[in-house]
């Protein structure tokens, strides 16, 4: 174990360590092949990063888990041994049959919370000998290892945020800066320097940058620092062309900090170029004047022909406002009656000439079909490329007889002609050894809802037709067993190359095609079963089904076999979706409390609200019930149960004398989808408990992108015009991004604590939560720590300008009673 420590100190670096590691396994075991791979959970695919043959290092490889002894690592968390016959037990597992191993042992590369990152494999062209293994040397390996492969992970998404935040000041044309008065330290963001095209070797003082590139008049200089503002109140001013040396249009938002005395301490700031602001203000002004006016039906779009604006005239002819239809395609309005042809001759003109006229039958948003006098302009810039399409139409159902030319366009369709779901289901029942496969189109509501669901049916005819074209002679059975589901099964005797067939129905599925003129790429999620893998007695079809989920859950359409281990984890999900239920009809879950600090008053000020289940002696984690709650759709009764529990502690809190506390409540995006604003329950429960929207902070954490959720957008916007503040939680995580910060739709930041945890001897780390604290001051932003668990973080945050913590170094989460002694605690200044 001495040996091993040395190795882990005296590295320089990963592939140091890895190196090192693997060479002092092959001299003690001399594996034919040795490597420490890293997994890859969204294509079940596992990257090596070191290699050994024979004890010399090897080129690195990739390999497929999907059957191999190192899934079987990933899924028993502990260290698996075979002693012989590898490849006969993992038959599917080609690379064992390349490496010609006899014989494996895989380790769990484990990080500290528990998750398998990777495997270190042994393989050995031999059997095993009768030698014992050390099996806590090799688990300590393996958790060494681990926690390195999470950290490199970790670098990479912290850089990746750097980034993010480097290119959000670029494409708002801004920087960022901060003066620190009393050392006379000027820090300012890299797009200052490109901003203001200085050398990237120039160190400007905070006196020479405001003179020398933003006032014209040292007078404006002296107003900056000599204005009367608040502490901490932010103020924006703005710099004409003609007032600034650089010769643009400036806005400068900046902040005061004084010290107890009274004495300026720091000023910070953010500059972005408005230059275009006034130009681009008349030209929208004169374009929504034209268009409105106009006694024609007219749209905007984009360069890509997304809708930007429609005029009042157009809503009255197809019915959609333009809130439904903003950023979506005018072919929304098509009623399938022209063909492919028709568009294509269309587009052609347009291209050529820049304009297309003609006659146009479209659907309305009730579904009436119309005739219209339609012609089309493209719209170019300077460069000649094209920014817009303009659309202008009228009406001319007065003049025609929509029945009698309808009659002409009218298509009769037949569905997909495949083997009914009852027959198919029957076929198993005769068969039970034949092997099944799910295909489930992702996504298909999305094509329903934007084309219709005619133009739907016609897909999965499509999707039909070329899964019966290819591959009923290879003697599979085909049949639609769901709205946008498909089954296929075989008798293994009669297909050599399982995976390669799914591979290939997989690939016939996604290949792009055309309906009507559209092009459509489709992605498809799919599980199967093969009967010789389990002793299970359920039905395979079910067996399918456990795998389709599995691959459904992950982030991008994958391919997912059955194993015992999937019927396991679903059975569990099923036994604890039931006790859920039960448990939240009883209202037996509670919540427990964690504090959030003011480093500056040395008070709680805040409480986040945690759900807690306790079922017998049994703690669930919420990091496994609330997905549960989501999927069964309990999730908005668990958050109006947490939240009813919550207004009635904040009345006993009130009843202490602690009015000024606030308590933030979690809500995701799933979640509020299920919300209405006339009717929505967070402001309902409020109401009925005597309560104010200032009482409780919202904490939202976008799983999945605000931007596609319009209606979620709408809601938070209502809670805050009535006085709700809103926190987007573990910032760095999820789809969270600078954007939202820009659009000023949030009160509050809370940095995720996987930034907090290394900050001390991480740079990266520092420079982030720096720079985003530094920026989230200048929207008038709260920015909140999370994580903090010792002294030196709390200090270094401090020293940022970091105002506010969560964590373990003030307290866990803790129930009502504990917390209200925490608040009596700290109210008192205790440290």
């Amino acid at each position: 174990m001495e040996s091993l420590i040395k190795e882990v100190i005296f590295a320089q670096n990963e592939d140091e360590l890895y190196a090192r590691c693997l060479q002092d396994i092959y001299s003690r075991y001399q594996p034919n092949h040795c490597f420490i791979a890293e997994y890859d959970l969204y294509t079940n695919v596992a990257n090596t990063l070191h290699y050994l043959i024979n004890g010399v290092s090897a080129d690195s490889i990739s390999y497929s888990l999907v059957g191999s002894p190192c899934e079987q690592v990933l899924n028993d968390k502990r260290i698996c041994a075979y002693p012989s016959q590898i490849q006969q037990r993992f038959p599917e597992d080609i690379a064992l049959q390349h490496l010609n191993a006899e014989s494996y042992v895989g380790i769990p590369l484990q990080s500290s919370d528990g998750a398998i990152v990777g495997v270190l494999a042994l393989l050995f062209d031999d059997r095993l000998t009768s030698e014992p293994i050390d099996n806590d040397w090799l688990l300590t390996i393996g958790f060494l290892v681990g926690k390195s492969i999470l950290q490199h992970r970790l670098t990479r998404q912290k850089n990746t945020l750097l980034r993010q935040l480097q290119r959000s000041e670029q494409i708002t044309q801004s920087c960022s800066w901060r003066w620190d008065v009393e050392k006379d330290k000027f820090k300012y963001s890299n797009n200052l320097g490109v901003m203001f095209d200085l050398n990237t070797d120039v160190k400007l003082s905070f006196y020479e940058f405001f003179n020398q590139y933003v006032f014209k008049s040292h007078e404006q200089y002296k107003q900056l620092l000599t204005s009367e503002c608040a502490h901490e109140q932010v103020v924006t001013t703005i710099i004409h062309s003609e007032e600034s040396k650089c010769h643009i249009d400036l806005e400068i938002t900046y902040s005061k900090h004084f010290g107890p005395n009274g004495a300026l301490t720091r000023i910070e700031g953010n500059v972005r170029n408005i230059s275009d602001l006034s130009e681009l203000v008349n030209d929208h002004l004169i374009a929504q004047r034209v268009i409105e006016l106009s006694s024609s039906g007219v749209i905007l779009t984009d360069a890509n022909n997304l809708i930007l604006n429609m005029n009042s005239k157009a809503e009255d002819i197809t019915g959609y406002r333009l809130d439904e239809m903003y950023g979506l395609p005018p072919s929304t309005f098509s009623s399938d009656i022209h063909d492919r042809k028709f568009y294509k001759t269309m587009w052609q003109s347009i291209e050529l000439s820049d304009c297309w006229s003609g006659e146009v039958w479209n659907k309305t948003k009730s579904g009436a079909i119309y005739p219209e006098q339609l012609s089309i302009h493209v719209v170019r810039g300077r460069k000649g490329d094209i920014q817009n399409y303009i659309a202008i139409f009228d009406d001319l159902s007065y003049k025609k007889s929509i029945e009698n030319e309808l009659l002409k366009y009218r298509n009769k369709q037949d569905f997909t002609g495949l083997m009914t779901r009852t027959k198919f289901i029957q076929m198993l029942e005769d068969n039970p050894e034949f092997a099944v496969l799910l295909v489930d189109i992702s996504r298909f509501s999305e094509i329903n809802n934007l084309y219709g669901e005619e133009f739907g049916n016609k897909v999965l005819s499509y999707v039909g037709q070329i899964l019966y074209a290819n591959y009923s002679a290879e003697k599979l059975n085909i049949c639609r067993y769901g709205a946008d589901q498909f089954a296929l099964a075989w008798n293994l005797a009669n297909v050599s190359g399982v995976e390669q067939l799914v591979s290939t129905i997989r690939a016939t599925v996604e290949e792009a095609f055309s309906i009507d003129g559209t092009t459509m790429n489709l992605a498809v999620n799919m599980g199967y079963s093969l009967p010789i893998e389990s002793t299970s007695e359920t039905h395979p079809l079910t067996k399918a089904y456990y795998a389709l989920e599995e691959a459904k859950s992950q982030l991008t359409p994958g391919t997912i076999r059955y194993s015992d281990y999937l019927e396991q984890r679903a059975e569990r999900k099923h036994q604890l979706g039931a006790m859920l239920k039960q448990a939240l009809d009883e209202e037996r879950l509670h919540v427990e409390y964690q504090p959030i600090y003011d480093l500056q008053t040395r008070t709680i000020v805040k409480f986040e609200a945690l759900a807690r289940w306790v079922e017998g002696n049994q703690s669930i984690s919420p990091f496994e019930f609330i997905p549960i709650a989501e999927e069964l759709g309990y999730i908005s009764q668990l958050g109006n149960l947490i939240l009813k529990k919550v207004c009635k502690d904040i009345l006993s809190m009130k009843a202490l004398g602690f009015d000024e506390i606030v308590i933030s409540v979690n809500r995701s995006i799933e979640e509020l989808l299920n919300e209405e604003i006339d009717n929505c329950s967070i402001l309902s429960q409020l109401e009925e408990s005597g309560l104010s929207t200032r009482d409780v902070i919202i904490e939202i954490t976008e799983s999945i992108p605000l931007e596609d959720k319009p209606q979620v957008q709408d809601l938070l916007d209502c809670l805050r015009k009535r006085g709700l503040k809103l926190a987007l939680d573990d910032f760095g995580t999820g789809f969270a991004s600078f954007s939202n910060l820009m659009k000023n739709t949030v009160d509050l930041l809370k940095i995720d604590r996987s930034f907090i945890r290394d900050i001390e001897s991480d740079k990266n780390n520092a420079v982030l939560v720096e720079s985003v604290n530094m920026l989230a001051s200048q929207l008038g932003l709260e920015v909140i720590a999370e994580g903090v668990e010792t002294k030196q973080q709390l200090e270094l945050l401090q020293s940022m300008g970091c105002r506010y913590i969560q964590g373990y170094y003030i307290s866990k989460p803790v129930p009502f009673d504990k917390a209200m002694t925490l608040l009596e605690k700290y109210s008192e200044h205790s440290s």
